[in-house]
């Protein structure tokens, strides 16, 4: 499984930022990070050449559903920038890296 993060620049001085991707599987109520979060600093752009990616090796269980989201923080080197960061949307996957019962 994997994850890419990259941004965007709408405006401004900045040409590069510091891209943190990190995968999360659900689990109970709540929210893990799983696999090697994918760091890097970069261009504007996205691309593969402007992206970091995080990965996380998962096991396929027949008739299980699991579900993930990523989280990509983004700070502008040499500029101020806000905390946010984005969530994207979940997905379900029958691949789980926490075990079958999860």
């Amino acid at each position: 499984m994997s994850a890419h993060g990259w941004w965007v620049r709408f405006s401004g001085p900045a040409r590069l930022a510091r891209v943190t991707v990190q995968i999360k599987q659900r689990y109970k109520r709540g929210w893990v990070s799983v696999g090697t979060p994918g760091r890097g600093i970069v261009r504007p752009g996205g691309g593969s050449a402007n992206r970091v990616t995080a990965r996380a090796r998962c096991h396929r269980y027949k008739g299980k559903t699991y579900i993930y989201l990523s989280i990509v923080d983004v700070d502008l080197i040499g500029h101020k920038d806000t905390p946010e960061k984005l969530t994207t949307p979940m997905v379900t996957s029958t691949c789980s890296y926490l075990g079958r019962d999860t």
